[in-house]
């Protein structure tokens, strides 16, 4: 997996996103779901349950209304009541007699059996009023009922007033109107005051969780009935009442936030208009889901916090066993084989690195075969060389010697003795110093010292020859050289040179100088010359031909001889690219070949030589 900017993600990642987004995600998301669908299917049920005991309440308000209204039929019919209803408010005797007649038969019989009533009272439209209690009670009723009167008459027969006090008695007030069809003059009101325990008993005893409560308001917004006294008759807030005369029947309100929400179910009376209102904290209604609401969250933590140790300790070992391998196999890169992986179960991370230890281990195997085939090679290659350097330089030695007797011959026959004498001395240096094969590597200072008798052999021969050997004596022994290097080239001036040019030898120069990294021997002659393609054709050979360069029958092709090719092979084969010959000039002017030689010594610090590590 990779991000932008060639970001990868490393498998630890990718795993624990996985978990988070596939485990712990959903199972928040499922559980702050489960979590709020609870919590309104509680609602919506609680609320349901609610408006299921307002209306039950709200039916046992309009019974009791109902059996209020059955109980006062007997005052409508009672004559007494309807001879208070058309006594002349004038005629005193009659007015007294009808007096004592309804308080000692007309109202003991209503109030019997009745401790629901408080008291009641009549009011005539002829002016004439009566309460069961006392004369000022009466007088009140008439005071606060009577300018209504023809009002309450035509709003109908049976009414609430409302909830008021009587005598610091909470009542509730209610008109019935008295008329009879016969008596048209018969007219009045039936004032009943009802003490509030009855609806304050059947209000109490629906029980609303810990703190819900049962409350009634009348047609005209005001508590008819509240836990709290004080509310008694006393209106409600005018929003609340808003929202509850919105709806025409049933309904609720949600009202406050956090711990002071509350939902209020309304249940409206077709008789009465009264409002029933059951108010219950939201807190108790979804109570009873918190302890399985807890329980399951700590369900799901447990199982979710179960699985996130199991996937992420086996996910741990995952990714520590794959890093430790990839560690294995980077000091593998390294070249480090002796590196071994934990192996010791059957899972596929044990199949994996005991795959690992058999690759490192046939690797090993393969590298020590290897190995030892490249030595094998090496050892067969060095025997080769050292074959050929000897056979290279038993060519160059017969040949030499051919020539050195062939000047003695000259010599002995024109019978200069004294020139034998000093041929042959230089010739006994020149056997000792060829025949000597313990060190196939000398120093410049002895490839020197035997060109020097090469070339005293060669002055005795041609009196006309003027030799010259200029080489910093401080380098001679600082410059490592193959036995025979120098002599070869020389000896081919002459050959080559002079004598197939057809002139005799006059010049010959050895001379040396310093270049970066290697120490340069120019020889140079005044013979004859080679053509111009012949010198490019050899220098080309020189520069890219490789040191062992061989035709299809292992000779060397078009350079075979004992001359330049020689002894450039037999340098490149010993010191590598770098050194050997090069054919600065060759026209008809003579011919100037350098020898690039290595250093075998360098100057340190002190300025004293040090020897340099030779890397064949």
């Amino acid at each position: 997996m990779r991000f932008p900017g060639n970001r990868f993600i490393s498998i630890k990642t990718r795993l624990f996103l996985i978990i988070v987004l596939f485990l712990l995600l959903p199972v928040l998301v499922l559980g702050v779901a489960w979590s709020i669908g609870s919590s309104r299917t509680i609602e919506r049920t609680a609320i349901e349950y609610n408006q299921v005991l307002a209306s039950q309440a709200n039916y046992n308000l309009d019974y009791y209304f109902r059996d209020l209204e059955r109980a006062t039929l007997p005052l409508l019919i009672n004559p007494a009541i309807r001879s208070f209803m058309t006594i002349d408010p004038n005629d005193e005797y009659a007015h007294f007699a009808n007096y004592e007649q309804l308080r000692n038969e007309v109202s003991p019989a209503f109030t019997s059996g009745r401790t629901d009533i408080y008291s009641f009272a009549l009011l005539s439209l002829q002016g004439n009023f009566f309460s069961n209690e006392t004369t000022i009670g009466a007088e009140e009723m008439f005071r606060l009922y009577g300018p209504m009167m023809e009002e309450q008459l035509e709003r109908g027969a049976f009414r609430i007033i409302g909830v008021n006090l009587a005598e610091l008695t909470p009542v509730m007030t209610l008109i019935r109107v008295s008329s009879f069809p016969v008596y048209t003059e018969a007219r009045g009101l039936v004032i009943v005051n009802v003490r509030l325990n009855q609806i304050m008993d059947f209000a109490q005893k629906v029980k609303l969780g810990r703190t819900g409560f049962l409350s009634i308001i009348d047609a005209s917004g005001n508590y008819a009935y509240h836990p709290d006294r004080d509310k008694w008759g006393k209106p409600v807030d005018a929003a609340v009442w808003r929202d509850i005369a919105a709806d025409r029947d049933l309904g609720y309100i949600v009202s406050g936030k956090g711990s002071a929400k509350r939902i209020m179910i309304h249940h409206r009376s077709a008789l009465t208009g009264w409002v029933v209102v059951s108010e219950v904290p939201y807190a108790e209604m979804v109570s009873g889901l918190n302890p399985l609401r807890v329980m399951s969250i700590w369900m799901m933590g447990c199982m979710a916090a179960l699985v996130l140790v199991l996937l992420g300790g086996y996910a741990l070992y995952l990714t520590r066993s794959l890093l430790r391998l990839q560690r294995l196999m980077k000091r593998a890169e390294q070249g480090d084989l002796s590196v071994v992986a934990a192996a010791g179960d059957n899972s596929e991370i044990g199949r994996l690195n005991g795959s690992f230890n058999t690759m490192v281990g046939e690797m090993r195997r393969l590298i020590q075969e290897v190995h030892v085939i490249e030595l094998r090679e090496k050892e067969t290659e060095i025997k080769r060389q050292e074959s050929m350097l000897k056979a290279l330089q038993s060519q160059v030695n017969p040949h030499f010697f051919y020539n050195a007797l062939e000047i003695i011959n000259s010599c002995a026959i024109v019978g200069e003795g004294h020139t034998i004498s000093r041929i042959t001395s230089s010739l006994s240096q020149l056997f000792r110093y060829t025949s000597n094969h313990r060190h196939h590597l000398v120093t410049l200072s002895d490839e020197i010292g035997h060109v020097r008798s090469y070339l005293d052999i060669q002055r005795m021969r041609y009196d006309c020859l003027q030799s010259e050997c200029r080489v910093d004596d401080d380098l001679l022994d600082a410059v490592s050289c193959i036995r025979l290097t120098l002599q070869p080239i020389v000896e081919n001036a002459f050959v080559h040179g002079y004598e197939r040019a057809e002139r005799m030898p006059s010049y010959i120069a050895v001379t040396g100088h310093e270049r970066e990294n290697a120490y340069v021997i120019r020889i140079a002659d005044r013979g004859g010359g080679m053509p111009q393609e012949k010198v490019e054709r050899y220098n080309r050979a020189f520069r890219d031909c490789p040191p062992d360069a061989r035709d299809e029958d292992g000779r060397d092709g078009a350079f075979a001889g004992i001359g330049m090719w020689n002894v450039h092979k037999r340098l490149r084969m010993t010191y590598g690219e770098g050194y050997g010959l090069d054919i600065v000039k060759s026209d008809g002017t003579g011919t100037v070949i350098e020898i690039a030689l290595p250093y075998a010594r360098r100057s340190g610090a002190d300025g004293l030589p040090q020897m340099e590590e030779d890397g064949r």
